[in-house]
Protein backbone atom coordinates (compact mmCIF):
# COMPACT_ATOMS: atom_id res chain seq x y z
CA UNK A 1 0.00 0.00 0.00
CA UNK A 2 1.54 3.42 -0.95
CA UNK A 3 1.39 6.12 1.34
CA UNK A 4 0.57 9.78 -0.64
CA UNK A 5 2.75 12.10 0.68
CA UNK A 6 0.70 15.38 1.59
CA UNK A 7 2.58 18.85 -0.11
CA UNK A 8 1.62 21.93 1.59
CA UNK A 9 0.55 24.67 -0.86
CA UNK A 10 3.74 26.90 -2.07
CA UNK A 11 3.63 29.92 0.43
CA UNK A 12 2.56 33.40 -0.93
CA UNK A 13 5.37 36.00 -0.95
CA UNK A 14 4.70 39.34 -0.38
CA UNK A 15 6.89 42.25 -1.87
CA UNK A 16 7.43 45.06 0.13
CA UNK A 17 8.32 48.43 -1.40
CA UNK A 18 8.49 51.51 -0.21
CA UNK A 19 5.07 53.55 -0.91
CA UNK A 20 5.94 56.74 -3.13
CA UNK A 21 4.09 59.96 -2.40
CA UNK A 22 4.81 61.78 -5.40
CA UNK A 23 3.75 59.19 -8.22
CA UNK A 24 0.62 59.74 -10.35
CA UNK A 25 -3.06 59.99 -8.88
CA UNK A 26 -4.00 57.16 -11.04
CA UNK A 27 -1.63 54.56 -9.05
CA UNK A 28 -2.23 55.77 -6.00
CA UNK A 29 -6.26 55.65 -6.37
CA UNK A 30 -5.47 51.58 -6.99
CA UNK A 31 -2.99 51.47 -4.18
CA UNK A 32 -0.33 50.56 -6.93
CA UNK A 33 3.59 51.22 -6.79
CA UNK A 34 4.52 53.77 -9.43
CA UNK A 35 7.48 53.94 -11.21
CA UNK A 36 6.92 57.64 -11.56
CA UNK A 37 7.85 57.83 -15.60
CA UNK A 38 6.20 61.04 -16.68
CA UNK A 39 4.15 61.88 -18.67
CA UNK A 40 2.63 58.04 -18.37
CA UNK A 41 3.83 55.82 -16.14
CA UNK A 42 4.87 51.77 -17.09
CA UNK A 43 1.64 50.89 -14.60
CA UNK A 44 -0.54 52.80 -16.94
CA UNK A 45 0.87 52.02 -19.98
CA UNK A 46 0.42 48.22 -19.14
CA UNK A 47 -2.86 48.49 -18.56
CA UNK A 48 -4.01 51.01 -21.13
CA UNK A 49 -5.35 53.53 -18.51
CA UNK A 50 -5.06 57.24 -18.30
CA UNK A 51 -2.65 58.31 -16.23
CA UNK A 52 -3.56 61.45 -14.43
CA UNK A 53 -0.99 63.57 -12.43
CA UNK A 54 -1.30 65.97 -9.96
CA UNK A 55 -0.47 69.78 -10.58
CA UNK A 56 2.59 70.93 -10.00
CA UNK A 57 1.64 73.43 -6.76
CA UNK A 58 -0.34 70.01 -5.47
CA UNK A 59 2.64 68.72 -5.44
CA UNK A 60 4.46 71.22 -3.87
CA UNK A 61 1.94 71.60 -0.78
CA UNK A 62 2.27 67.48 -0.45
CA UNK A 63 6.35 68.44 -0.04
CA UNK A 64 5.46 71.01 2.32
CA UNK A 65 3.56 68.95 4.84
CA UNK A 66 5.99 66.35 5.22
CA UNK A 67 8.86 69.18 5.46
CA UNK A 68 10.66 68.86 8.86
CA UNK A 69 10.86 71.74 10.88
CA UNK A 70 14.08 73.39 11.06
CA UNK A 71 15.16 75.98 13.94
CA UNK A 72 15.63 79.98 12.68
CA UNK A 73 18.59 80.71 11.15
CA UNK A 74 21.39 82.47 12.53
CA UNK A 75 22.31 86.03 11.94
CA UNK A 76 24.74 86.36 9.75
CA UNK A 77 28.43 87.05 11.27
CA UNK A 78 31.59 88.48 10.01
CA UNK A 79 35.05 88.30 11.74
CA UNK A 80 34.75 91.61 13.57
CA UNK A 81 31.57 90.92 15.09
CA UNK A 82 33.05 87.32 16.60
CA UNK A 83 36.18 89.24 18.23
CA UNK A 84 33.41 91.63 19.83
CA UNK A 85 31.25 88.88 20.97
CA UNK A 86 34.09 87.07 22.19
CA UNK A 87 35.66 90.26 23.58
CA UNK A 88 32.10 90.88 25.20
CA UNK A 89 32.66 87.15 26.80
CA UNK A 90 36.29 87.63 28.30
CA UNK A 91 35.73 91.59 29.07
CA UNK A 92 33.00 94.01 28.16
CA UNK A 93 30.25 91.91 30.54
CA UNK A 94 32.28 92.18 33.64
CA UNK A 95 32.07 96.14 33.39
CA UNK A 96 28.80 96.17 34.47
CA UNK A 97 29.29 94.32 37.65
CA UNK A 98 32.09 92.83 39.93
CA UNK A 99 29.52 90.06 41.08
CA UNK A 100 30.93 87.17 40.22
CA UNK A 101 27.68 85.10 39.79
CA UNK A 102 26.33 88.38 37.24
CA UNK A 103 29.86 88.02 35.28
CA UNK A 104 29.23 84.86 34.63
CA UNK A 105 25.74 84.67 33.93
CA UNK A 106 25.90 87.89 31.20
CA UNK A 107 29.01 86.75 29.56
CA UNK A 108 27.43 83.64 27.95
CA UNK A 109 23.28 84.39 28.52
CA UNK A 110 23.18 87.98 26.52
CA UNK A 111 25.37 86.18 23.88
CA UNK A 112 22.81 83.43 23.74
CA UNK A 113 20.01 85.04 23.59
CA UNK A 114 21.13 87.47 20.79
CA UNK A 115 21.64 85.09 18.42
CA UNK A 116 17.73 85.37 17.46
CA UNK A 117 17.47 88.64 18.43
CA UNK A 118 18.95 91.16 16.12
CA UNK A 119 18.13 94.07 18.32
CA UNK A 120 20.19 92.44 21.49
CA UNK A 121 22.67 91.27 19.06
CA UNK A 122 23.43 94.92 17.69
CA UNK A 123 23.21 96.50 20.97
CA UNK A 124 25.80 94.02 22.70
CA UNK A 125 28.45 94.72 19.89
CA UNK A 126 27.24 98.53 19.83
CA UNK A 127 28.79 98.87 23.63
CA UNK A 128 31.63 96.45 23.29
CA UNK A 129 32.73 98.17 20.58
CA UNK A 130 32.56 101.45 22.54
CA UNK A 131 34.48 99.54 25.17
CA UNK A 132 37.04 98.28 22.36
CA UNK A 133 37.24 102.16 21.55
CA UNK A 134 38.69 103.17 25.30
CA UNK A 135 41.05 100.19 24.94
CA UNK A 136 42.53 100.99 21.79
CA UNK A 137 42.45 104.38 20.88
CA UNK A 138 44.84 104.40 17.81
CA UNK A 139 42.41 102.21 16.54
CA UNK A 140 39.21 104.33 15.71
CA UNK A 141 36.78 102.13 13.42
CA UNK A 142 35.66 100.77 17.09
CA UNK A 143 33.83 104.01 17.63
CA UNK A 144 32.22 104.15 13.83
CA UNK A 145 31.38 100.07 14.51
CA UNK A 146 29.91 101.28 18.24
CA UNK A 147 27.68 103.79 16.40
CA UNK A 148 26.85 101.59 13.25
CA UNK A 149 25.53 98.71 15.46
CA UNK A 150 23.89 101.28 18.30
CA UNK A 151 21.60 102.35 14.96
CA UNK A 152 21.06 99.00 13.71
CA UNK A 153 19.92 98.20 17.04
CA UNK A 154 17.50 100.89 17.46
CA UNK A 155 16.46 100.29 13.95
CA UNK A 156 15.50 96.91 15.14
CA UNK A 157 13.83 97.30 18.40
CA UNK A 158 10.44 98.08 17.66
CA UNK A 159 9.98 94.34 16.16
CA UNK A 160 11.23 93.31 18.74
CA UNK A 161 9.05 90.29 20.14
CA UNK A 162 11.05 88.67 22.76
CA UNK A 163 10.16 90.84 26.25
CA UNK A 164 13.76 89.76 28.55
CA UNK A 165 15.94 90.85 25.03
CA UNK A 166 14.18 94.10 25.33
CA UNK A 167 14.89 94.43 28.71
CA UNK A 168 18.36 93.58 28.19
CA UNK A 169 18.70 96.25 25.00
CA UNK A 170 17.48 98.89 27.10
CA UNK A 171 19.86 98.21 29.47
CA UNK A 172 22.85 97.96 27.15
CA UNK A 173 21.66 101.27 25.33
CA UNK A 174 21.45 103.04 28.99
CA UNK A 175 25.08 102.15 29.92
CA UNK A 176 26.23 103.01 25.80
CA UNK A 177 24.67 106.59 27.08
CA UNK A 178 26.66 106.64 30.30
CA UNK A 179 29.75 105.80 28.93
CA UNK A 180 29.99 107.88 25.81
CA UNK A 181 28.14 111.23 27.69
CA UNK A 182 30.70 111.14 30.73
CA UNK A 183 33.53 110.61 28.26
CA UNK A 184 33.01 113.79 26.81
CA UNK A 185 32.31 115.67 29.55
CA UNK A 186 32.00 114.95 33.49
CA UNK A 187 29.58 118.04 33.62
CA UNK A 188 26.79 115.97 31.45
CA UNK A 189 26.05 113.92 35.04
CA UNK A 190 23.03 115.95 35.32
CA UNK A 191 21.31 115.28 32.25
CA UNK A 192 21.71 111.81 32.42
CA UNK A 193 20.35 111.45 35.44
CA UNK A 194 17.28 113.20 33.94
CA UNK A 195 17.34 110.64 30.66
CA UNK A 196 17.71 107.53 33.27
CA UNK A 197 14.98 108.69 35.43
CA UNK A 198 12.76 109.03 31.75
CA UNK A 199 13.70 105.76 30.30
CA UNK A 200 13.65 103.46 34.22
CA UNK A 201 10.57 104.88 36.27
CA UNK A 202 8.07 103.69 34.26
CA UNK A 203 9.58 100.40 33.85
CA UNK A 204 9.85 99.47 37.92
CA UNK A 205 6.71 97.44 38.30
CA UNK A 206 5.74 96.60 35.04
CA UNK A 207 8.34 94.11 33.88
CA UNK A 208 10.33 91.36 35.69
CA UNK A 209 12.69 89.12 33.67
CA UNK A 210 10.75 85.94 32.51
CA UNK A 211 13.83 83.75 32.44
CA UNK A 212 15.25 83.20 35.85
CA UNK A 213 18.37 83.15 35.03
CA UNK A 214 18.20 87.09 34.39
CA UNK A 215 17.19 88.70 37.43
CA UNK A 216 19.77 88.74 38.77
CA UNK A 217 20.86 91.68 36.21
CA UNK A 218 17.36 93.60 37.15
CA UNK A 219 17.78 96.99 38.59
CA UNK A 220 14.40 96.75 40.67
CA UNK A 221 15.55 93.91 42.45
CA UNK A 222 16.98 94.49 45.52
CA UNK A 223 19.06 92.21 47.77
CA UNK A 224 18.23 91.63 51.32
CA UNK A 225 21.62 92.64 52.50
CA UNK A 226 20.97 95.90 51.31
CA UNK A 227 19.75 96.46 54.34
CA UNK A 228 23.20 95.70 56.25
CA UNK A 229 24.91 98.50 54.25
CA UNK A 230 22.51 101.44 54.95
CA UNK A 231 24.17 102.61 57.89
CA UNK A 232 27.02 103.84 55.48
CA UNK A 233 24.71 106.83 54.21
CA UNK A 234 22.88 107.84 57.87
CA UNK A 235 24.50 111.17 57.75
CA UNK A 236 22.07 111.95 54.83
CA UNK A 237 19.20 112.24 56.74
CA UNK A 238 20.26 115.45 57.54
CA UNK A 239 19.59 116.90 54.37
CA UNK A 240 15.96 116.80 55.22
CA UNK A 241 15.92 115.84 58.81
CA UNK A 242 14.55 118.94 61.52
CA UNK A 243 14.94 116.24 64.10
CA UNK A 244 18.73 116.08 63.55
CA UNK A 245 20.88 117.29 66.42
CA UNK A 246 23.27 118.39 63.59
CA UNK A 247 21.16 119.97 61.08
CA UNK A 248 22.40 122.46 59.21
CA UNK A 249 21.29 123.94 56.11
CA UNK A 250 22.07 127.00 54.15
CA UNK A 251 19.09 126.78 51.83
CA UNK A 252 15.84 128.26 52.94
CA UNK A 253 14.35 125.79 49.91
CA UNK A 254 14.46 123.55 52.36
CA UNK A 255 12.01 125.08 54.63
CA UNK A 256 9.19 124.37 52.50
CA UNK A 257 7.97 121.05 53.21
CA UNK A 258 7.40 119.65 49.70
CA UNK A 259 11.00 120.28 48.47
CA UNK A 260 12.05 118.67 51.88
CA UNK A 261 10.12 115.78 51.27
CA UNK A 262 11.00 115.65 47.28
CA UNK A 263 15.28 115.34 49.46
CA UNK A 264 13.79 113.03 51.68
CA UNK A 265 12.24 110.48 48.76
CA UNK A 266 15.60 110.95 46.84
CA UNK A 267 18.45 110.18 50.09
CA UNK A 268 15.77 107.13 50.70
CA UNK A 269 16.17 106.21 46.98
CA UNK A 270 19.82 106.61 47.66
CA UNK A 271 19.43 104.08 50.38
CA UNK A 272 18.42 101.32 48.37
CA UNK A 273 20.72 101.92 45.27
CA UNK A 274 23.97 102.87 46.61
CA UNK A 275 24.63 99.72 48.93
CA UNK A 276 24.41 98.16 45.56
CA UNK A 277 27.97 99.19 44.22
CA UNK A 278 29.59 98.11 47.30
CA UNK A 279 28.23 94.56 46.57
CA UNK A 280 29.03 94.06 43.07
CA UNK A 281 26.37 95.64 41.32
CA UNK A 282 27.46 98.62 40.02
CA UNK A 283 25.67 98.77 36.87
CA UNK A 284 22.18 98.00 38.81
CA UNK A 285 23.17 100.59 41.55
CA UNK A 286 23.79 103.47 39.08
CA UNK A 287 20.75 102.75 37.24
CA UNK A 288 18.09 102.57 40.13
CA UNK A 289 18.87 105.57 42.13
CA UNK A 290 17.05 108.19 39.32
CA UNK A 291 14.84 105.49 38.22
CA UNK A 292 13.61 105.75 41.70
CA UNK A 293 14.24 109.23 43.03
CA UNK A 294 11.07 110.74 42.29
CA UNK A 295 9.79 112.95 39.53
CA UNK A 296 10.07 116.33 42.26
CA UNK A 297 13.55 115.45 42.93
CA UNK A 298 13.58 115.67 39.00
CA UNK A 299 12.07 118.93 38.73
CA UNK A 300 14.68 120.64 41.54
CA UNK A 301 17.82 118.87 39.00
CA UNK A 302 16.56 120.30 36.43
Amino acid sequence: MSTTSTRSPPKRIIRFHAKSRTGCVTCKKRRKKCDEVEPRCNNCRWRGLNCVWAKARDKQQGLTLYKPLSAPRPIPIDVASLRMIHHFGIATSASFCSDPRSVAMSSVAVPQLSWHNPHLLHAMLSFTALHLGRLYPTEPNWVHLASTHRRAAIDALPGAINLDSKFLTVGLFTMYTFSSSLASSPENIFSLMISFHNVWSPLEGHHRYRSPSFKILDPFVISSKVDSEMNTLGHLQRIYDFSMPSFESESEDLFNPDIRAAYKEAVEALYAAYPLSRMGYEAKSAVLWPAIFGRRFLTLVE
